[in-house]
């Protein structure tokens, strides 16, 4: 490769979720775009496994677009759910990214989770060459006391002081030179300490690596036929549960929640929850669904699949409302995104930078989504008056219009490839 020829690496060691999204979004970009240079894509073999329309695209450009998917061959802890995973999680992080660093040698390595790799940065992450390193944070919280209806307990203050004496560690690293953070609203504290800290828009396309060039963007579906796949009853109102169904979203307060709405709102309601269940929540979750099933009038459709990228704004686009009901959830969710972009109001949290962002927004509901009895209110209230949201359609538009895949993708690769500071 020629000298003035950077070769940018971007390292991911999780595969669900918004992973294969990044990761997709950045390989189209490089290829549409036909970048100059080497990307070299590395993940875990079951990244590779699971996904293998997005590894078929990568082979098809590799040669001419000078883009491969390297896999880590070896196993992977990332996941384990013993005590001190997140130290576990970290020291994973820093051993791969050091080992394939020093192996690829390339000019600049984006760390997809800086989150997981603080300590690896603060302690052992030196390099005999001048590679520099960036990353995404989707973590910070330490700024939360500025939102309102903010009330830590010692717990989150404790919590919050640690991120930020992890984080002025980590940044310290000499190899380290851009930090990318996904809330916007946390990069001029950052940035005030000294560290070049850039907004990175979580954006959303219809069209990913895992479509590559081909023509079968099954997002373009109307909401009728979406409802018509699901077996909606006439007359009912859809509020979409949407991704990994589990219970840090909020599954049990939303189905508890129903108990608490007069029989007349739950004969027009029907509750979505499309994703996959996690094996281990498997018994537990099915047990509450046939128990709702048993007790309450409102209609309910399980799907427990995996939802591929390209049918994701279909699928929301069948809703009249999308839950959000995460729990005490630190960062933000594309489904406020794609929610907007289909103006379909959301009912999220009161908590951190999702009820921060629905209020700026005026997204839809903002509520203590730890109370099923505050889901209750704002469903019911959906049902008799779906225009009691708050839902603006100029706002929404104009968020998700500073949200895009595009912007994501060129803020990377403008610094990765250019960027010599």
């Amino acid at each position: 490769m020629p000298d003035n020829v950077r070769r940018v690496m971007l390292f991911d060691l999780y595969s669900s979720g918004h992973h294969l999204q990044y990761l997709s979004q950045l390989a189209a970009f490089w290829v549409r775009n036909e970048l100059r240079g080497q990307l070299d894509i590395v993940v875990p073999s079951h990244f590779v496994n699971a996904h293998p329309t997005f590894r078929a695209f990568v082979e098809q450009h590799r040669e001419k677009a000078g883009i491969d998917l390297i896999s880590i061959e070896e196993q992977v802890f990332v996941e384990d759910p013993r005590i001190f995973r997140l130290l576990r999680n970290d020291f994973e992080h820093g051993r791969l990214i050091k080992k394939y660093v020093a192996k690829l040698r390339p000019d600049h390595c984006v760390i997809m989770v800086f989150d997981d790799a603080q300590i690896s940065l603060a302690k052992g992450l030196r390099f005999d060459f001048p590679v520099r390193l960036s990353g995404i944070y989707f973590r910070p919280s330490f700024h939360y006391n500025h939102f309102a209806r903010d009330q830590p307990g010692l717990v989150d203050k404790m919590k919050r002081l640690r991120k930020r004496i992890v984080l002025a560690a980590a940044l310290r690293n000499p190899h380290f030179s851009d930090l990318y953070c996904l809330d916007p609203y946390v990069v001029p504290y950052i940035r005030s300490r000294g560290t070049r800290t850039i907004f990175l828009p979580d954006g959303i396309e219809t069209k990913t690596a895992e479509t590559g060039p081909l023509d079968n963007d099954t997002s373009i579906v109307n909401r009728e036929t979406v409802r018509e796949q699901w077996g909606v009853e006439d007359n009912r109102i859809v509020a979409l549960f949407f991704g990994g169904i589990n219970e840090r979203k909020g599954l049990f307060q939303v189905l508890e929640s129903v108990v608490h709405i007069s029989p007349e709102i739950q004969n027009k309601l029907c509750l979505v929850f499309t994703g996959a269940i996690r094996e281990a929540e498997r018994q537990r979750i099915t047990s509450h669904f046939e128990s709702f099933r048993q007790s309450t009038a409102t209609q309910l459709v399980v799907q427990d699949r995996f939802i591929d990228d390209k049918d994701v704004q279909g699928i929301i686009r069948g809703a009249g409302l999308a839950l959000v009901t995460y729990q005490r959830h630190v960062g933000s969710s594309g489904v406020l995104i794609r929610a907007a972009a289909e103006q379909i109001p959301v009912l999220g949290p009161d908590y951190g930078l999702i009820g921060e962002h629905i209020r700026r927004h005026r997204l839809g509901y903002s509520v203590d989504t730890t109370s099923a009895q505050d889901i209750a209110g704002a469903l019911e209230q959906f049902i008799r008056d779906p225009n009691s949201t708050g839902f603006d359609e100029e706002t929404a538009r104009a968020f998700v219009g500073e949200n895009t895949a595009e912007h994501f993708s060129s803020t990377i690769f403008n610094r990765a490839l250019y960027d010599n500071k």
